[in-house]
């Protein structure tokens, strides 16, 4: 047990910091080179913060543990909605841009329904993979033509480009990659310890703690006024996950999983993005109420998990 608690807190802290080397340094690529800060949002920052998601479900897979797989894209995905931005918006609300965020919202919710259908008819294997995958490539074709064709004059930026950014971000990259197989190792070994089901750490712990680069970048995020920032990564991100985390997870190992073991967590999953899409594309400003609301599903979510 003392092991096992060893690695899992130097795996979340080298998962934390890895990624906000990456995720600090990309954002000053991208800013350099004249990018919006919803498109970073949606794709540089959004990709640097679902690399613990990936690493640890890539690995998972290799490992045959499809439980972590499913338990991490589901669950990381409930967190950044339902734990992650209503963290941010009790600190301050947040603004929508409809004309930046509707496409994307679309594509959250094909892509979200698209995952419950997979697992429901338990199709996660090769071929749904390489449809995820293909989903993947479609997003970030639409961010690059976004980026081409609201590009901004660069001239001024590019001289802040610095070669360092890159290496911190090779840094970061190579501490995600021993912080997850350290994360993955001790999480297991806690749950085999309580006897708590595989699914249920997956969910919740190892999902929490892949979701605190998310949490971390929206919290400075927010800090400097840069909401953009905070739709964008969520958004991102959990497309992001399904398409690509869950996408390359299954071509290396296709998943097998009864859905009714989760079917409270389907549930959860399926309300929380139903309500997050609804609350932006209805309304101009999300607030602390809106929060409020979303935290309560987080607390439900958490309940029906570890007390039910």
């Amino acid at each position: 047990m003392d092991i096992s608690l060893l690695f899992f807190s130097i795996g979340s802290f080298l998962i934390f910091l890895g990624s906000n080397l990456l995720v600090d340094n990309s954002k000053l690529i991208a800013k350099s080179l004249g990018v919006s800060p919803i498109v970073i949002g949606l794709t540089v920052i959004a990709l640097g913060t679902s690399l613990p998601e990936l690493v640890v479900s890539v690995l998972a897979s290799l490992k045959d543990e499809s439980d972590v797989v499913i338990g991490n894209v589901m669950g990381s995905n409930i967190s950044n909605i339902a734990l992650v931005l209503p963290l941010i918006l009790f600190i301050k609300p947040i603004t929508i841009n409809h004309s930046l965020v509707s496409n994307n919202l679309y594509y959250l919710l094909l892509t979200s329904g698209l995952f419950i259908v997979l697992l429901i008819s338990n199709f996660l294997n090769y071929l749904s993979g390489l449809l995820l995958l293909l989903l993947f490539i479609y997003f970030i074709k639409n961010q690059i033509e976004e980026i081409e064709s609201n590009h901004q004059d660069s001239s001024l930026n590019s001289k802040n480009f610095k070669y360092s950014h890159l290496f911190y971000i090779l840094i970061g990259i190579i501490m995600l990659g021993y912080g997850a197989e350290l994360f993955i190792s001790g999480a297991i070994g806690i749950a085999t310890f309580f006897g708590i089901p595989l699914i249920v750490i997956s969910l919740s712990v190892v999902a929490l703690g892949t979701s605190l680069p998310e949490l971390i970048t929206s919290i400075v995020a927010i800090k400097k006024n840069e909401p953009s920032f905070v739709i964008g990564n969520i958004i991102g991100s959990n497309i992001i996950n399904i398409v690509l985390v869950l996408g390359a997870s299954v071509i290396l190992n296709p998943i097998n999983i009864y859905y009714s073991e989760i079917l409270i967590s389907i549930l959860i999953f399926i309300i929380a993005t139903l309500f997050f899409s609804f609350i932006s594309f209805n309304r101009n400003v999300l607030s602390k109420l809106d929060g409020f609301i979303l935290f309560i599903i987080y607390l439900i979510f958490i309940y029906f998990n570890f007390m039910y």
